[in-house]
């Protein structure tokens, strides 16, 4: 992978990274892709390189944050490690780090078709 591929690539995971923590404690609708784009280091300008439209990223982070917690779900060493985590004050109080389906299960009948697939 060259410099600009490279460089390009982490971009896209840092918009990820941020999409997917902005869901999870927000949810979808008060995504702002200005306030996202800071947040990564990039510009407003840069988000169309990387994506579609707003709600192409939304599908996208969408998928990633499900991906993540299906990861950790599947790390877990134990079922009751697995649910005193899940139950924990620190889960509860980091949302943006937390279950996406938790922090969206109400949000997911609203939204558009794109991201209702990918739930």
């Amino acid at each position: 992978m060259g410099h600009s591929q490279a460089k390009r690539a982490a971009s896209h995971a840092r918009i990820f990274a941020e999409a997917a923590a902005d869901i999870r404690a927000r949810a979808l609708d008060p995504l702002m892709v200005a306030r996202l784009m800071r947040r990564a280091g990039l510009t407003h300008g840069g988000f169309y390189g990387h994506f579609a439209s707003r709600a192409d990223l939304l599908a996208q982070a969408l998928a990633c944050a499900l991906a993540d917690g299906d990861a950790r779900a599947r790390a877990a060493t134990s079922f009751a490690g697995f649910v005193r985590a899940y139950l924990s004050d620190a889960h509860r109080d980091a949302p943006q780090e937390g279950c996406a389906l938790a922090a969206l299960v109400s949000e997911l009948a609203h939204a558009d078709a794109a991201c209702r697939s990918v739930a």
